[in-house]
C-alpha cells in the first residue's frame, strides 16, 4: 500500500473518530470536499500544506498523520511540528 493511501486511511479513521462526514470535515480544516475525497481515497493532492491544517486544526501528530507512528493526538498546547 502506497504512503498516500496509508494516509487517506488514517484520515478517514480520524473522520470516523469524530463522528463527522467528509463535507463537514473539509469545511473544518478549510479545504474543498473534493480535495479531501481525493485525499482519503489515497488519489492526490495530498500536499504538507494540507497535512499541516488538518493536523493544526485537529491537534493531531504529524508523526502518526505520516508514518502511523505514537498517539493520534498531541497533549493539549503543543503544536503539530
Amino acid at each position: 500500500m502506497t504512503l498516500d493511501k496509508q494516509i487517506g486511511e488514517r484520515i478517514a479513521l480520524h473522520i470516523n473518530t469524530l463522528d463527522m462526514g467528509q463535507g463537514a470535515y473539509a469545511s473544518e480544516v478549510a479545504l474543498p470536499p473534493s480535495t479531501l475525497s481525493s485525499i482519503v481515497r489515497g488519489a492526490g493532492q495530498l500536499t504538507i500544506g494540507n497535512l499541516y491544517k488538518i493536523a493544526e486544526r485537529w491537534g493531531l501528530s504529524l508523526n502518526w498523520l505520516i508514518f502511523g507512528v505514537g498517539p493520534m493526538t498531541l497533549a493539549e498546547g503543543f503544536k503539530p511540528y
